[in-house]
């Protein structure tokens, strides 16, 4: 290998230098960039955070006002109800006045408690089976759950895509009676969201803790309900740590590397905000800087290695002939040429233009030659070009100089730019080189976000408002909900103890007549006076019986019993009158368990209206009770129950209403059949009592079947009770085992007051009478006493009142004190107890049902 020349030498020095300080620069300005990079990342970040914030409150506030109308449905619906079970017509008008208030709700409907859609704000949908919907399931079976939002699930009736908001109907005793629904069409959320402007390729999602899409904006109806496994780690974050976060990663859905802001929703912790920005779009502005300082060390390296090379040729002319400056020159602009940002040098003197590139071309419209013929100040609009001398001059003015500027393209339109430059010297001439970046749509979208907030700010304090109005009327509401049922309450209690204290006294003296000895005839009167009273007494409980299940203060009493022995009493009881005309009874239970757990005094109650109709109805044929199962769960049967009779049947129109109180099947003037017209509605409601529903098949000629169904758990099986004991056995042994007994009576009604005392007597009882509860203390004070009897309502005091003041005595702390009264409520019973009273015995009452009460009492 030859020596290299001397000459040549001190050359390649220079040419060696100057690469090593160009990689030296290139090693800085990377470094820099991985920085600027990182800033780009963390301001990404912080920036996506706020978007998700702002999208978790929209989210957020929207189901809440969902759940609020949901609440004042409910109330309203209850307000209805008060009035016996709403026609179709009014409560679809209530449903559909709810929505107009909230007009992202496309549809309301009420569903029973079986699953059923009993009301509708659209027409056609009643009936419609539900129990398999996962919001029916969770209300039901999770009674602390008082709101819900379902998965997305196309409509059964319209095909379309609906989320369902829910709240569940209950009963004061926590009972579920049903719920209230509402349908949100999934796009709103997409136009909700819209709103917030977050750049192309960006994407919004709600998603079930699962990591199961609720909803996706850009909105396809493909992706709903569908798992996102790449998202289950962000679900257990959010469980295991915080309600928030950030996260770098390619969607499932699209392929798309995104940077992700998640919020758990802050009413609804099982729901989670997920805000995508395109990394594309984050890194936006840092890769402008990246392309001008990339570019800037090229020309830089490009300028030294020019530099190096004429030092070469000046030192060693014969080894350069000027071809590697030439190649030089043309990669200087290649690189210019091809840069995607608009870069053009113009001369700092004249501030003409002395180069384009293809893309200042693109940009501005103007063609090479018409650049070549412009000036910096043909590109500015009027207002900006003395600030551009300004600058240009260095005057003080210039220390205020913008960030950005707005340039005029050829077409006339403006956009708005931020400028980079740096000096260049061509011999004793100066230029400038200008890269250009398009910041107009940067800016549009960040005065479209201050214009959002302020909106979202305007919306939330609306909506604040809006939320604490409705609070308001709900409040309003439910106090004259409370007001109403308290006023009920007492209206029907003061009308029970009017009605059954002269009801008392008249079945009272019939008894006492009977047993003073009378003529055949006169027996036979009062036997109808007797009957009289009884069928009044079963009109008042039937009126009360409805109150009490209306106003939600029936507790079902469950137990174990015998659902054979059960059918056989309701037989027994329509016995006789199926007899009389001739009707033929059967029972069928072979399909059903023998054994089950319920209140069987109730579902007795329900049978023995269907059969005692049936009976009275149907003039020849047969009446058949029948018991099969409908459905298995667990240890639950849903067990149906019905009655068939071979009787004239019912027409359609009237078959619809049959269940309504005080309706019949006669409403002629003849009512050849009377009665009251509450049974059936008694019974439809203690259907509903035990989970169940009643209705009714029939055509006219041919008979009809009235069913029931009731929820009942499989009972293990015990001893049947025995048979009770002869009616008279309680009457002898009180008299044989405690006559003397000292009884005090107190009882303000002088008839009711004749009667017992009469009843008292005759069991050799000694008894002493009080007219009201002060003169019941005074005697209670002056003598001892086996066993007081104690009417409620008295004049002075009253009989809770009298034995509050006689349980305060010494040695009344055991005396059995027993409520004789005509308020027969649960509500009166448990006052009675808490009173202090040791029984409770509602007048009118048997004799011998009195007497037993006695004897139990007296005996302990």
């Amino acid at each position: 290998m030859s020596e290299i020349p001397k000459g040549l030498q001190s050359p390649r020095r220079w040419l060696w230098g100057s690469l090593a300080f160009s990689a030296l620069a290139g090693v800085l300005v990377a470094v820099t960039l991985f920085n600027l990079r990182n800033g780009a990342i963390q301001t990404g970040q912080r920036l996506t955070a706020s978007f998700a914030q702002i999208i978790e409150e929209q989210t957020s506030r929207s189901l809440q006002a969902a759940d609020l109308r949901l609440e004042l449905a409910a109330v309203a619906y209850s307000a209805l109800q008060a009035g016996g079970p709403p026609t179709p017509a009014a409560a679809r008008q209530l449903l559909q006045a709810q929505i107009r208030q909230l007009p992202f709700l496309r549809a309301m409907w009420v569903v029973d408690a079986q699953g059923r859609i009993a009301h509708d704000s659209d027409v056609g949908n009643i009936g419609v089976d539900l129990s398999d919907r996962a919001y029916f399931k969770v209300l039901r079976d999770q009674p602390t759950t008082s709101f819900y939002l379902s998965t997305p699930v196309r409509s059964r009736t319209t095909g379309t895509w609906l989320l369902s908001a829910a709240r569940p109907l209950r009963a004061p005793d926590g009972r579920f009676l049903g719920l209230l629904a509402a349908a949100i069409e999934p796009p709103y959320f997409d136009q909700l969201w819209r709103s917030v402007q977050l750049g192309p390729d960006s994407v919004i999602s709600l998603f079930q803790r699962d990591g199961t899409l609720m909803m996706r904006s850009p909105f396809d109806p493909a992706l709903l309900g569908r798992v996102a496994p790449d998202l289950q780690f962000v679900v257990d974050e959010i469980l295991q740590a915080s309600a928030s976060g950030t996260f770098i990663k390619a969607s499932t859905f699209d392929g798309q590397r995104r940077m992700f802001a998640f919020r758990r929703l802050s009413t609804q912790p099982d729901l989670v905000v997920v805000v995508g920005e395109s990394i594309a779009q984050v890194t936006a502005a840092w890769r402008s800087e990246a392309g001008l300082a990339a570019f800037i060390w090229v020309l830089g390296t490009l300028a030294a290695t020019v530099l190096g090379l004429r030092l070469a040729r000046a030192e060693a002319q014969r080894l350069q002939d000027g071809a590697a400056l030439q190649t030089s020159e043309q990669r200087y602009r290649d690189l210019f040429e091809s840069n995607p940002q608009s870069l053009w040098v113009y001369d700092t003197q004249t501030l003409g233009f002395l180069a384009v590139n293809a893309a200042a071309v693109a940009g501005y419209g103007y063609s090479r030659e018409e650049f070549a013929g412009m000036t910096l100040l043909d590109i500015r609009p009027d207002p900006e070009r003395a600030l551009l001398l300004s600058e240009l001059s260095g005057s003080p003015s210039a220390q205020q100089r913008p960030d950005r500027w707005t340039h005029r393209r050829k077409d006339g339109s403006e956009m708005r730019v931020e400028v980079s430059a740096r000096d260049l010297r061509f011999g004793d001439r100066h230029g400038r080189l200008v890269l250009v970046t398009d910041v107009t749509e940067r800016e549009r979208t960040q005065v479209e976000r201050q214009r959002l907030s302020q909106e979202l700010e305007g919306y939330r304090d609306h909506l604040e408002e809006m939320v604490a109005q409705r609070t308001r009327e709900l409040a309003v509401a439910r106090t004259e909900a409370e007001s109403a049922n308290r006023a009920k309450s007492s209206f029907l209690a003061n009308m029970s103890h009017e009605i059954r204290t002269p009801l008392s006294a008249i079945v009272g003296l019939s008894r006492l007549l009977r047993r003073g000895g009378v003529t055949a005839e006169q027996a036979a009167r009062l036997g109808q006076i007797d009957r009289a009273g009884e069928h009044l007494l079963a009109i008042v409980n039937d009126v009360l019986d409805l109150s009490k299940i209306e106003a939600g203060h029936l507790v079902l009493d469950v137990a174990p019993f015998n659902l054979p022995a059960l059918l056989g009493n309701v037989l027994s009881i329509v016995a006789e009158p199926a007899r009389a005309k001739g009707l033929e009874l059967q029972v069928d239970a072979s399909a059903a368990p023998a054994w089950l757990q319920g209140d069987a005094v109730r579902l007795q109650q329900a049978l023995l209206n269907y059969a005692a109709n049936a009976v009275k109805f149907t003039e020849q044929g047969s009446v058949v009770l029948r018991a099969t199962v409908d459905d298995a769960v667990g240890d639950d049967r849903v067990l149906r129950f019905t009655v068939t009779d071979t009787g004239p049947g019912i027409a359609p129109d009237m078959l619809a209403e049959l269940f309504q109180p005080f309706r019949q099947g006669d409403i002629s003037t003849s009512r050849r059949y009377g009665g009251t017209g509450l049974g059936l509605a008694i019974a439809q409601r203690l259907a509903q009592l035990m989970g169940g529903q009643a209705g009714a098949v029939s055509q006219l000629g041919q008979g009809s079947s009235f069913w029931f169904t009731a929820r009942l758990a499989l009972g293990a099986e015990a001893p049947l009770r025995a048979a009770p004991p002869d009616p008279g056995s309680a009457a002898v042994w009180l008299a044989q085992r405690h006559a003397g007994a000292r009884i005090l009576l107190a009882e303000d009604n002088p008839v009711n007051r004749e009667v017992a005392l009469s009843l008292l007597d005759d069991m050799g009882l000694q008894v002493d009478t009080a007219v009201n509860g002060l003169q019941a203390v005074e005697r209670a004070k002056a003598a001892h006493y086996d066993l007081v009897l104690m009417d409620m309502q008295m004049p002075q005091m009253d009989g809770l009142q009298a034995t509050r003041a006689l349980r305060a005595l010494p040695g009344w702390a055991r005396t059995p004190i027993l409520a004789l009264t005509a308020n027969a409520f649960d509500d009166d019973r448990r006052a009675c107890i808490e009173a202090g009273m040791t029984d409770f015995i509602s007048k009118p009452f048997e004799p011998d049902r009195l007497y037993a009460v006695m004897l139990r009492w007296l005996e302990a």
